[in-house]
């Protein structure tokens, strides 16, 4: 039954010290399912295995919960702790940072691990600042509340907000924000030109407050947002890359950038029906 729920049939002639770090580790949890034991440590088990091994694993789990066991979980992903714990403890340097309930945990985890690095390399450092015909001042998220935020769960309304100051005229300004994740992949921006409209010139000092709300549709991680304005013939008149960051947490399962509010249906007993042939 070990060998069976390890998936190493084809491996029993190999010797113990020849199996990768992966086999190794199928083979202790596949011996922990037989343990009679009443606490059961379990330290990042599912970096391994393809999806059906995984799936194993997640049964096991919910067999442990239903009988009663103690689990404790040791591991990096955040959606697993807050699928299966119902208490959570995140250390920090080898001292207790928090404990409680898992999503609050998970939500700390994201700020250690992604915020202390929003402000680290040479781009954040030193952000590519254009700032010829107007300035751009603060620029901050907020929660529905009105209040500044630097964490957004998913499915949670999103609002982007900046400050801008005209140092000139600037005639048919067209005012915009990107998002970008840690790797400078575009997943949002817009435009008041790409919304059809129209702004009136800005005059030297006037002020103006921008707000982009949107529905956060993205995986957990940090994400960076920059802010433009440009002018007639599309000239640069103020731009802040990496002007604001905030970090995503969540367990949505997902897979791409973006996980967007969708439906799937399967039609069934459907006739068969012979398939079109392809005109010649």
């Amino acid at each position: 039954a070990v060998i069976e729920f390890a998936e190493l049939e084809d491996f029993l002639d190999l010797k113990l010290k020849n199996y990768s770090s992966g086999m190794q580790v199928r083979l202790a949890f596949s011996l922990m399912v037989q343990a009679d034991a009443d606490v059961l440590l379990i330290d990042e088990v599912l970096a391994v295995g393809d999806a059906s091994f995984q799936q194993k694993c997640f049964d096991v789990f919910h067999d442990l919960r239903e009988q009663g066991r103690t689990v404790i979980l040791v591991t990096h992903d955040m959606a697993m702790v807050e699928r299966f714990c119902g208490r959570a403890m995140l250390l920090d340097e080898g001292e207790v940072e928090t404990i409680g309930d898992p999503r609050e945990v998970a939500r700390r985890y994201l700020e250690l691990n992604f915020a202390g690095a929003a402000g680290a390399g040479p781009a954040a450092a030193r952000p590519e600042d254009v700032t010829s015909g107007v300035a751009i001042g603060d620029v901050w998220m907020e929660d529905e509340g009105g209040q500044r935020v630097e964490n957004v769960g998913q499915g949670e309304r999103l609002i982007i907000m900046a400050t801008l100051e005209a140092r000139q005229l600037i005639e048919d300004p067209e005012v915009g924000v990107t998002i970008h994740d840690a790797d400078d992949v575009v997943v949002f921006g817009t435009t008041t030109r790409e919304l059809g409209r129209e702004e009136e010139p800005l005059r030297p000092g006037e002020r103006l407050r921008l707000r982009v709300a949107l529905r956060n549709d993205l995986r957990p991680g940090r994400y960076f947002v920059d802010c433009g304005v440009h002018e007639k013939e599309h000239r640069v008149a103020a731009f802040r890359r990496r002007a604001s960051h905030f970090l995503v947490y969540g367990n949505r399962p997902q897979s791409g950038l973006v996980a967007f509010e969708h439906t799937f249906d399967l039609q069934r007993g459907l006739a068969v029906t012979e398939p079109a042939r392809a005109s010649r």
